[in-house]
């Protein structure tokens, strides 16, 4: 994946607006209705179930764009229903949830999803990163 480096602030702005664009894909393409709920965490499970052929996968170019579109809404999931903000990784490579607990890497845990399938629950993921964040 191909990032340009931004400054935090306008991260958090581009993130929200991928995001957006997802939700309004989802809603014309497959008739998914997401609403930034922790409970709509389920319905992108299934998004992603569908999208993936095991007999006609996606390209690598395909991969890359679809984990970028969901890693922005699942961030913004995590961000508005439990803490965080958008900044760059450790190493200034991709974009991730950062609070005063440490780091989530949304974007590795959706491309996860994608290429190994339901053992990499972004509801477990999200459930793992709400109960850190509340101890």
């Amino acid at each position: 994946m191909k990032f340009r480096r931004q400054r935090s602030d306008d991260l958090g702005t581009k993130q929200r607006h991928v995001a957006d664009l997802f939700v309004e894909t989802a809603r014309n393409l497959a008739d998914v209705h997401l609403d930034y709920s922790a409970g709509s965490l389920d319905q992108l499970e299934a998004f992603v179930d569908r999208l993936w052929d095991p007999e006609h996968p996606p390209s690598e170019a395909e991969l890359d764009n679809l984990t970028k579109l969901m890693g922005a809404y699942l961030g913004e999931v995590m961000i508005r229903t439990v803490d965080g903000r958008w900044a760059w990784d450790p190493e200034g490579r991709i974009p991730v949830i950062e609070t005063d607990r440490g780091f989530a890497f949304v974007l590795d845990k959706v491309y996860k999803r994608q290429v190994f399938g339901a053992d990499e629950s972004l509801v477990a993921f999200y459930r793992n990163f709400q109960a850190r964040e509340s101890n």
